[in-house]
């Protein structure tokens, strides 16, 4: 059985993430993150699980942000703040590793979801 990735995020993207209004997780490509693929489940700052929905890899920023909505990578904001975000944090020879996106949910929603049809066909 696989092991399960830990990430780190900043609390105001982990709550984004965990209400569904962020689903869009953007990384650069270090060699750790190259074999994430498709339902893989990742555990957030040791607190809630996300499962991987879709992985999408691209040469940069701008090439990024030319095919994703900004508004899931970064909710209420636009392109320019997003890259001047994404440049803030990652410096030129680190986008030069390649620009990762990861679309995500979180698994507890999931389950939550399943929890309250469950109830409701109890109730029928």
């Amino acid at each position: 059985m696989r092991k399960t990735r830990l990430m780190r995020i900043k609390r105001r993207f982990f709550d984004l993430i965990l209400s569904g209004e962020k689903t869009l997780e953007v990384r650069v490509l270090y060699p750790n993150l190259r074999s994430i693929q498709k339902g893989e489940l990742i555990n957030l700052n040791n607190q809630a699980t996300i499962r991987i929905r879709d992985v999408r890899k691209y040469s940069t920023f701008e090439e990024m942000l030319s095919k994703e909505e900004v508004s899931r990578i970064v909710p209420g904001s636009n392109r320019e703040e997003l890259l001047r975000l994404l440049k803030s944090l990652y410096p030129p020879h680190k986008e030069q590793l390649g620009v990762l996106v990861l679309e995500v949910e979180p698994v507890q929603r999931e389950s939550n979801k399943r929890r309250r049809n469950d109830q409701c066909q109890k109730r029928s």
